[in-house]
């Protein structure tokens, strides 16, 4: 079996060595936020990511069946043996924000350029890094493939209620976030992301290989076991779609996201839930029993 800490510096390498990792913000969307004493904003250059994290889980885990349960992802999901031929392991990556772009969105209102723009380029940098992760493994000898970049990918919205209102549960053939609590990168926090020992802003990416790779300890039980319920993504979320009681509206958020401007473009943007908050760019440090839920 090979070492999970040899392939996490590889992996580390292989992201290190990329040079689309810096940004140019285009002006035409800087334009957007033009005030009195910047009218005429110009193209800004930024990092877009922070170091990786990556972690692995055995693609038999049981865990993996357990999301095809109704109340977790549903049938829809597919668990890892059916996406490859003798899938050994599942390797999943997490791609902080760098600490600059997370600054950058902290106003109140919708996504700041520079928020917007760096979701639209980490998506294609996680995808050519995780293309790049697969092509290597193939070169050692192993199959790999990206769920997400499968022609078999795709997602439903099933109804549901939410706080006695009508709301909508996504269920997805595979789902980033939930691979990566499977790989023991973090749990989920009250607004839905996942909160990584880097924190929950930024993205997640997923290769299953036929590789068999140390599995990482997931060094927790409970799906919110590193979020406090501190309230304050609740406070930050500019159509009130998160409650301490009722946690996610996921029609309120869409309905918001889908209605910013340049949405055709730069995808639905908001991410405030993600900035200002204690688990933005790390594990926050829980003071007090959390309330039941």
């Amino acid at each position: 079996m090979l070492r999970l800490d040899n392939f996490v510096e590889d992996a580390c390498r292989l992201f290190a060595d990329r040079q689309d990792n810096i940004m140019e913000v285009p002006a035409s969307l800087m334009a957007r936020a033009a005030t009195e004493d910047c009218p005429e904003p110009q193209s800004k250059t930024m990092q877009v990511f922070a170091p990786v994290l990556v972690g692995v889980a055995a693609a038999d885990d049981p865990i993996f069946r357990e999301f095809c349960e109704p109340h977790v992802i549903g049938e829809g999901f597919i668990p890892p043996s059916e996406w490859l031929d003798g899938a050994a392991s599942v390797i999943s990556v997490f791609f902080p924000f760098a600490k600059d772009v997370c600054i950058t969105n902290r106003h109140p209102g919708e996504a700041s350029p520079e928020w917007q723009y760096a979701k639209y380029r980490g998506t294609q940098l996680i995808g050519a890094f995780c293309t790049q992760l697969c092509e290597e493994l193939r070169e050692a000898g192993w199959e790999a493939l990206m769920p997400v970049a499968s022609e078999r990918f795709g997602f439903s919205q099933n109804p549901c209620e939410c706080g006695g209102e009508a709301d909508f549960e996504v269920c997805s053939a595979w789902s980033e976030r939930h691979a990566a609590y499977a790989c023991g990168l973090g749990t989920f926090g009250l607004s839905r992301g996942l909160i990584t020992r880097s924190g929950m802003a930024g993205r997640f990416g997923s290769v299953i290989t036929t590789a068999p790779i140390e599995p990482t300890p997931r060094e927790y039980t409970d799906i919110y076991e590193w979020c406090t319920f501190c309230g304050a993504c609740v406070k930050r979320c500019p159509v009130d779609a998160i409650s301490l009681m009722d946690g996610k509206r996921n029609t309120l958020c869409s309905d918001w996201c889908h209605a910013l401007p340049d949405g055709s473009v730069y995808g639905d943007a908001c991410g405030k839930c993600q900035v200002g908050v204690p688990c933005s760019t790390r594990k926050p440090v829980s003071l007090r029993p959390k309330p039941r839920r």
